[in-house]
């Protein structure tokens, strides 16, 4: 995977992304058509259960015997790409459609919270740590609102010395912790392709299981936050309650 044709797609793909300065991508090109990608058995079995139970396009896994995902390259871009070139009417339809996409994962549900296989929590709402697995959702919500009082209290502690205004306390109550629903994890706009034929594609499952479906809303504000605090518009941000739920 060192030939010149993938380092110099690499390259344009950090330049797509805005990240130059990173040592590597995490997807390969292989090949005029194909794509190669390091992949964990939890995002495959993501990926497979995606496809197998919604509408929604995921890339194809060609070589499944292999421990790396092979995949079709998609003709197409990223939202993060194109999404101020497109019309009101045309991002209005594609938040429709990425709002059809989140009902039909949180439509999948099973009693024990975490991904595929292992039964870990991860993602940007762990801080990309790895946690449990967790047997019932009852145990990840103490081990959720744990976490929260100390992100908490670290705020607090900092508002007090800072001589500002306390944050107020994490509410735990507000979320639906009753039966965890699959949700992506990542879903920002550069994991949303957008093909020449107009069909939208969601990519990169790396952080897929099951959680309350409010982690998919705090996930995607998260990542907005952190990775695109300024070079997301306005616009897309205001369609995120739309498309994932409120937080």
């Amino acid at each position: 995977m060192d030939q010149p044709m993938d380092t110099v797609w690499g390259e344009e793909l950090k330049r797509r992304l805005g990240v130059e300065d990173a040592p590597h991508v995490t997807v390969n090109r292989i090949s005029p058509s194909l794509l190669a990608k390091c992949m964990s058995a939890s995002e495959r079995a993501s990926m497979e259960l995606v496809r197998q139970h919604t509408t929604i396009p995921v890339p194809r896994d060609l070589c499944p015997h292999l421990v790396f995902l092979v995949m079709d390259l998609i003709d197409g871009e990223m939202l993060y790409e194109c999404w101020d070139r497109l019309s009101r009417f045309k991002q209005f339809r594609i938040a429709c459609t990425l709002r059809w996409y989140t009902k039909q994962l949180h439509s999948l549900t099973r009693p024990a919270p975490g991904s595929l296989g292992d039964g870990c929590v991860r993602g940007v709402v762990f801080s990309d740590a790895e946690y449990g697995p967790f047997a019932t959702a009852r145990s990840f919500r103490r081990f959720c609102e744990l976490v929260a009082f100390f992100g908490w209290r670290a705020k607090a502690l900092m508002a007090i010395a800072a001589n500002k205004e306390i944050p107020p306390l994490p509410r735990p109550d507000l979320i639906d912790w009753t039966l965890p629903s699959f949700v992506h994890g990542d879903l920002n706009i550069s994991n949303v392709l957008l093909d020449r034929q107009g069909s939208l594609w969601v990519v990169d499952w790396a952080n897929a299981g099951y959680y309350p479906s409010t982690m998919e809303p705090i996930a995607m504000r998260r990542v907005d936050e952190i990775m695109h605090a300024r070079d997301v518009s306005s616009s897309w941000r205001s369609y995120r309650s739309f498309i994932a739920g409120t937080v």
